[in-house]
């Protein structure tokens, strides 16, 4: 089996990919999972009834809550991404609320390494945003064809990825799913993080009261495993996974099951970094240490406060020309 999210080989009885962490086979969490069925159907049903406005050519990726085509936009010849969410989801009022609300969130956000919205629309009973494009790789299939990044690399995709966080969270929102695959490195070595499509508004959590799950379980923090409201301290143990998995090339905890990556999530020790690699900063082993504490009371009072540890490991200008060089 190949995770459809990474494409990397997922051995039988695994239920979870163990490099990115996606569910790839629960058959009693549809919540968490997107079938790789119906593909064509779908593509063929947006051309149809984006005729006219968008040139939809294919499918670019999928994951727990919608699927992404790249397009082209008549009018304006732009080549953007559609996110659409499947009719495998079911249109339900919760999932149609929760897909706008998302569109109208991150088009309020303008920050240099968060990916733009320009348009939320719903024609012919299919939801979609309209986003801009990006020409570059996810870091999930970066550290799946490098394995463990150089440390420089490491420091340069963090101080990206938390500045867009940081800002977000000042913004009063919470991204929920902070994972490889949605952080993206385009072709002149930004980083960019993508797909606030199950961020709330940290007043807002009406629309997951029934618990539902909202994530990826190898990255979710000890609360989101616990349906207990995620606030921004919830990014940032999100993003220390991705720290680890950058340092090391793989998710701290791996398990066959949703109930035993949880269980990691809510009592084993992470991994001491220093038994993987010898040549991690002290400073930046306690970030992702700090990040990755079970307690979200112990990780950093804002994520502002995560970006400035982060900036305080030292990193040179040659570090970044070669962190980008590396990266593109």
């Amino acid at each position: 089996m190949k995770c459809f999210t990474c494409g990397a080989d997922v051995p039988p009885p695994a239920r979870f990919c163990g490099h990115c962490g996606t569910l790839v086979g629960d058959p009693h969490d549809a919540t968490l999972l997107v079938p790789p069925e119906s593909g064509d159907d779908l593509l063929q049903r947006l051309r149809m009834v984006l005729a006219g406005e968008y040139e939809v050519e294919h499918e670019l990726a999928r994951g727990g809550m919608a699927v992404v085509f790249k397009a082209t936009e008549v009018g304006l010849r732009r080549v953007v991404a559609l996110k659409v969410l499947p009719p495998e989801l079911g249109l339900t009022a919760r999932a149609a609320e929760r897909f706008k609300r998302e569109a109208r969130m991150v088009a309020e956000i303008d920050h240099p390494n968060i990916i733009p919205v320009y348009r939320v629309g719903q024609i012919g009973g299919i939801l979609f945003i309209v986003m801009k494009f990006v020409e570059g790789k996810s870091l999930d299939a970066i550290v799946q064809a490098q394995g463990a990044l150089p440390v420089p690399v490491t420091l340069y995709v963090l101080r990206g990825a938390a500045r867009a966080l940081a800002y977000a969270h000042a913004c009063g929102i919470v991204h929920r799913d902070v994972k490889g695959a949605n952080i993206l490195v385009d072709s002149d070595g930004r980083v960019m993080v993508s797909d606030f499509g199950v961020a709330l508004r940290s007043a807002d959590v009406t629309l997951t009261a029934d618990g539902t799950l909202i994530g990826t379980p190898a990255f979710m923090s000890p609360e989101q495993c616990a349906g207990r409201r995620a606030g921004p301290q919830s990014d940032q143990y999100s993003l220390g996974i991705v720290a680890f998995q950058m340092l090391a090339g793989s998710v701290p905890f791996h398990a066959d099951t949703l109930a035993g990556v949880m269980h990691h999530h809510f009592f084993t020790p992470v991994p001491d970094l220093g038994l993987v690699r010898d040549d991690v900063p002290g400073s930046l082993g306690d970030v992702v240490r700090r990040a990755l504490h079970k307690d979200p009371e112990r990780r950093f009072k804002t994520t502002r406060e995560m970006l400035t540890a982060i900036e305080a490991t030292p990193f040179r200008e040659r570090d970044r020309q070669e962190s980008e060089r590396i990266l593109q």
